[in-house]
């Protein structure tokens, strides 16, 4: 089945990319980046802030963009059965030189997991004319079985960019 992605969210002014590969089915049926309730990526972005974790998700893009970080995936589209990155096929792109020239003020990228730097690589890294810093960080799918406190020690990094 074809998957087409979400638009970023991005404040004007972001300092920090952070992407993922696709959202997932569940993500996808929400409408929402990181929909999942077991996704480990809002109550990470909560503590990292140093916030209430709050329910309501035009809020969390809001606390997002404050913060400086612009949200988007590497897939534009594809074709994928559930939810696991190892699924996907036939990955087309999104346009991340194109974001980075809207926003020059980006100045690192995060991989929120191993196959959305994977994917970076092998579709938009060789022709990407960009000189900032990328950051390997892990998933924050449920699917990857490090431990939430984990996650969050490795995950830190990103308020150095903040």
């Amino acid at each position: 089945m074809e998957l087409l992605g979400f638009e970023p969210v991005a404040g004007e002014r972001p300092r920090l990319l952070i992407l993922g590969t696709m959202p997932s089915a569940v993500s996808l049926d929400k409408a929402q980046y990181y929909g999942h309730p077991r996704n480990a990526f809002w109550p990470i972005q909560f503590h990292l802030a140093r916030v209430e974790a709050v329910e309501d998700y035009g809020a969390r893009c809001q606390m997002i963009r404050e913060r400086g970080i612009a949200l988007w995936d590497v897939l534009a589209r594809c074709e994928r059965t559930g939810s696991l990155d190892a699924a996907i096929r036939q990955p087309t792109p999104n346009d991340i030189e194109g974001f980075l020239a809207r926003y020059p003020t980006v100045q690192a990228i995060a991989f929120n997991g191993g196959s959305a730097q994977k994917l970076f690589d092998r579709l938009i890294r060789p022709n990407l004319q960009w000189q900032g810093t990328m950051l390997a960080l892990p998933s924050t799918s449920p699917a990857y079985t490090l431990p939430f406190s984990e996650k969050l020690l490795r995950w830190r990094v990103i308020n150095d960019w903040l």
